[in-house]
Parts: structure tokens; C-alpha cells; sequence
């Protein structure tokens, strides 16, 4: 909250210049999905696996306000209206794909507006202040104060060296980072390289909560090297992000390697580091037709499927926002207009280790200025997991046998409106 009221008292300290402008825009977007939960087999309280529905909103109302040549102040404010089916608000969050936390803020409003309390309600209504932050430019260079996003990386699928509020590869809503509480630099170097420096700022501050991280980019004959530093809830990563044009095509590797508990509490068992390799290109075909192929490797998992639930409680998953269960990925997408106002996206995600995949397909139609239709599929496929052998009946523990078999289908239609 410090943060906040901060944020409130320096944009008054800083006297609005003449010419200073305010504009508020923002979007209104609506989702409607039906939900297919995965098959447990041997499980006799589970037989009946219909189809279930969700219906999720968002209203976004940002606030951009120049107050002279040099400084810039930022508000964004959202509501979530959700009708849901039989779902836990934590399973309905899991399954739209939408971003509603972060364990990255000093204090926050309560997130929930509607109802005051728990209950077996199906309808609920939560709130997210996503901006609160002043930007000042000297000249030398950007000092940004407050509630704003941080996020690191150049590979497309999975960033290892973004650990603070990373998209999951199947978040819908990808166009604007959750934010964070932090103080960030940014000093230019050279022509074309940067220092990039911050704290971020966790439950009342402590140190178990936060992050600092300190990143040079520079580039080195054609090519964009970043060296990152990054250290966070105690842990420590360091990171190489570099990415380059290469006969018509863009090139990335992106790899981090994590020290647990190195700031505090050692745990080398829990070490792990990660990689992300790809390339991406554009083909000359009609209006364009992007397509790229990404390899991921998860240090942090495990190839076995027994294994994927046991290591849920390592440094990686409960620190390192990590969520990928296996150790080796390739992932590939394209997209392309197939009119002016009709555009396709298709992507896929496969763990060869299990040989499970994950399919994703979006149609959107541009209706309208500033409206969009889409409709959207997301389909797993891998072997169903089973109740382990020795359950107690009303305890049954869970065995996955494939990662992606976990995974719900989802079948959704939403239309977006920007103003």
C-alpha cells in the first residue's frame, strides 16, 4: 500500500505543465466457454463428465496522463464479472486462461467485490488496480515508480529467464502483463544498449517476497545480447537471452540458470536451469504468414509422469513460477489473414517424454472498428491419469499418466470492444 499512496502523492508534487494532457481509453471483453474436465479413470465419483460452462468478463479503464516533457503518469483499473458452472473460483482462473494475481505487490484491495464472503454461489465479481505509476525522463534516462509490468525474454513459447509473472503458453488474454509493485531504471548505453535495473516489491516488503534484478543489453555484431541478474525470493538466477536476424529469419536462444536458496536458506538439491531455442519467419504469402518453432527444456522437472506431482513442491514451482510438468518440449505456431478482417491462429505444444500435446486454434473477425469477434479451441491429447493404487475411497490421490491428459478441452467464443 506504501507504494500506492506513493503513487497518489507523487504525481502531485509534480506540477502539471501547461500543455499537460489526460486520456482515458480502455476495453470491455467477454468470454463464454464450455469446459470439457479431464477423464479420471477407476474413479466412481467421477463418471459423469459433462460439459460445463463459464462465462468470464473484464473491463479495462486505463488512465494516461502527460504532465510535461518528462513526466508521464499511468493508471489501469479492471473488473472481472464470472458466472461459473460447478467450478472453485481457483479452477475457473485456471481454466479461461486469465492472469489474476500477483504475489508481487506490497498490499492490494480486497480482489474480491461480489460477494463479501465465500459461498457456493455461482456468480462472483473481482477487481485488479493492474497501474499505478509515474514515469520520469530526465533526459539520462526512465525512472518508473509503482504498479507496473515487468516481464523478460525474447523466446516465444516459454521464457526461462522471466520468473516474476509469466504467461502461461496457453493464456488467452495476452495483451497487457499482469503488474507488479517495483522501482525500475532504465539507463541507456551506447547507441543501441540499455542498463536495466529494479526492485520489486513483495508482502510488506520482505525480503522472502521480493525480487531485485539488474539486466544489460547490448548488441555484439548483429546480434541482441541481454545478460540478466535476477534475484528473487531468495533465489538467484542468472540469464543470456540473445536474438538475431539470420537469412530472412529471427533466431533466439534464451536460458537461465537458477541457485535455490543461494540469498538465504541454500537447497542445491532444488537447482535446476532451463533453455528456449527457436525461429520464426515470414512468408510471403497474401498478406503475410507468420509461422515459428520453439525447443524447451525444463531442467527443473522430470521425464518420468510418477514423478510430474511430487515436484510440485520444489523451489522451481513454488518460487520460480515454473507450471511445465515434463523436461522436453517442441512447440510450433503460424499465423495468417486469411481476409482483411479474418485472422487465424494456430499453435501447438507436444511433451515428447509422455507424448502428450496440446492444440490450440483461434478464428477472430474485426466486425467493427475497434470490435472483435473470435472463436477459439484449445484440445489435449495424452493418456488420462488414474487413481493411484491404495487410495482411500474420499481420498483418492491422483496419477497422472501424461501431462497434457490433465488438461481440460476448452471450447470458447468472445467478442472485444476498445475504446
Amino acid at each position: 500500500m506504501i507504494l500506492l499512496l506513493a503513487g497518489f502523492t507523487i504525481p502531485a508534487a509534480v506540477l502539471p505543465a501547461p500543455g499537460a494532457q489526460i486520456g482515458l481509453s480502455g476495453n470491455l471483453k467477454s468470454y463464454i466457454f464450455a469446459i470439457d474436465p479431464a477423464d479420471i479413470k477407476h474413479d466412481p465419483s467421477r463418471e459423469d463428465t459433462s460439459t460445463e460452462g463459464l462465462a468470464q468478463n473484464k473491463l479495462r479503464l486505463h488512465l494516461l496522463g502527460t504532465l510535461s516533457d518528462s513526466a508521464v503518469f499511468e493508471a489501469a483499473y479492471e473488473v472481472h464479472p464470472v458466472v461459473y458452472d460447478d467450478f472453485t473460483p481457483f479452477m475457473t482462473n485456471m481454466v479461461s486462461g486469465f492472469q489474476v494475481y500477483s504475489a508481487y505487490r506490497v498490499d492490494d484491495f480486497d480482489p474480491q467485490l461480489y460477494p463479501d464472503e465465500d459461498d457456493a454461489g455461482s456468480f462472483r465479481i473481482t477487481q485488479n488496480l493492474d497501474r499505478f505509476s509515474l514515469t520520469l525522463s530526465p533526459g539520462f534516462a526512465d525512472l518508473i515508480i509503482g504498479r507496473q509490468p515487468v516481464a523478460f525474454g525474447s523466446a516465444r513459447i516459454i521464457n526461462p529467464t522471466d520468473v516474476l509473472v509469466p504467461y502461461n503458453f496457453n493464456e488467452l488474454d495476452t495483451e497487457e502483463r499482469l503488474g507488479v509493485d517495483a522501482v525500475r531504471m532504465r539507463l541507456p548505453v551506447g547507441a543501441m544498449g540499455e542498463v536495466d535495473a529494479g526492485l520489486v516489491f513483495g508482502d510488506d516488503f520482505e525480503t522472502e517476497n521480493s525480487a531485485a534484478f539488474m539486466r544489460l543489453r547490448y548488441p555484439v555484431k548483429a546480434t541482441d545480447l541481454t545478460l540478466s541478474a535476477i534475484g528473487f525470493k531468495e533465489n538467484f538466477l542468472i540469464g543470456l537471452d540473445a536474438a538475431r536476424a539470420f537469412g530472412g529469419a529471427g533466431v533466439w536462444i534464451e536460458a537461465a540458470w537458477t541457485w535455490a536458496g543461494l540469498l538465504d536458506d541454500r537447497t542445491s538439491q532444488d537447482d535446476y536451469w532451463r533453455a528456449s531455442m527457436g525461429v520464426d519467419y515470414n512468408l510471403n504469402w497474401k498478406d503475410g504468414v507468420y509461422v515459428y518453432c520453439e525447443y524447451h527444456y525444463n531442467g527443473a522437472s522430470a521425464d518420468d509422469p510418477d514423478e510430474y506431482l511430487r515436484q510440485m513442491t520444489k523451489t522451481a514451482y513454488r518460487d520460480g513460477a515454473v507450471y511445465l510438468l515434463g523436461r522436453h518440449y517442441l512447440g510450433t505456431g503460424a499465423a495468417f489473414q486469411v481476409t482483411p478482417l479474418w485472422t487465424v491462429n494456430l499453435s501447438l505444444l507436444v511433451n515428447p517424454g509422455d507424448r502428450s500435446a496440446y492444440y490450440t486454434g483461434a478464428l477472430e473477425y474485426n466486425f467493427s472498428e475497434n470490435a472483435y469477434l473470435s472463436l477459439g479451441v484449445n484440445i489435449p491429447q495424452g493418456r488420462d491419469p488414474v487413481i493411484a493404487a491404495g487410495s482411500v475411497a474420499g481420498t483418492n490421490t491422483i496419477r497422472p499418466r501424461s501431462e497434457f491428459g490433465l488438461y481440460p478441452a476448452l471450447y470458447y467464443s468472445s467478442i472485444s470492444f476498445y475504446f
